[in-house]
């Protein structure tokens, strides 16, 4: 089998995977077999200051996609006076992303763990070691989570990035204004009582020629526009 060439599925044509328009067609493969919406996040975004833009007690989701730079500011704070007492579950969280950008089809993926139960804790390590793993969050990126507690559900975001050459990974929490990293993670899920976590995903319709969410600036026009 010769793994030089790739079906070009607009011409319906091989051609080389050396050529720039094989180059992305094999990216498009390789990303949408992926999937997931992802935000470039290094230590030097860590280290600024955090603007959380917090309107209220109950508005950790608009803050989060605002720190993401999924929404802008003024639609966040949209949200926030929307939904006052929080986004009030999954389905509105995948719902509300679907509305803004009808281009995408959203999903999550689901990790589950067990707090305050000391036999759990090295559970709990191995699915945080599988949420940041290169198949989940790629290096020096970050992206969005629901994190569902037995009262109420919160949004929160997950990062995995370099710190003195070791990938870190940290939980940015809005509701503490915290960045907790490390096997601190396991402590802040027994703190909070976390039982599930759902990474937010987000696939193309039309996935050879939309581009990745992150990377569609003119989605993100279209979404600062829309009304809530």
């Amino acid at each position: 089998m010769n793994y030089n060439y790739i079906v070009n599925p607009l011409t319906n044509r091989k051609c080389s995977i050396h050529t720039p328009t094989g180059k992305k067609v094999l990216n498009n493969y390789i990303i949408q077999k992926r999937g997931g919406y992802q935000r470039k996040f290094t230590h030097e975004d860590l280290v600024k200051a955090f603007d959380w833009n917090r309107q209220g007690p109950y508005d950790c989701c608009p803050c989060n996609f605002y720190y993401l730079k999924l929404l802008t500011k003024e639609l966040s704070v949209k949200i926030a006076q929307k939904y006052t007492q929080g986004i009030p579950d999954v389905n509105t969280f995948i719902n509300g992303f679907q509305g803004l950008f009808p281009d995408y089809n959203f999903s999550i993926m689901s990790f589950k763990v067990i707090p305050n139960i000391p036999k759990m804790r090295e559970q709990n390590k191995q699915v945080l070691n599988t949420m940041f793993s290169a198949g989940i969050i790629d290096l020096d990126t970050a992206v969005l989570v629901m994190g569902e507690k037995p009262d109420i559900n919160h949004c929160i975001s997950f990062a995995y990035i370099t710190v003195n050459g070791k990938p870190t990974p940290y939980v940015l929490d809005p509701q503490i204004q915290e960045a907790i990293a490390g096997d601190d993670i396991l402590n802040w899920i027994d703190r909070f009582k976390y039982t599930q976590f759902n990474i937010l995903r987000s696939e193309a319709k039309d996935r050879f020629t939309t581009p990745k969410l992150e990377l569609n600036a003119e989605a993100f026009r279209r979404m600062s526009e829309a009304k809530i």
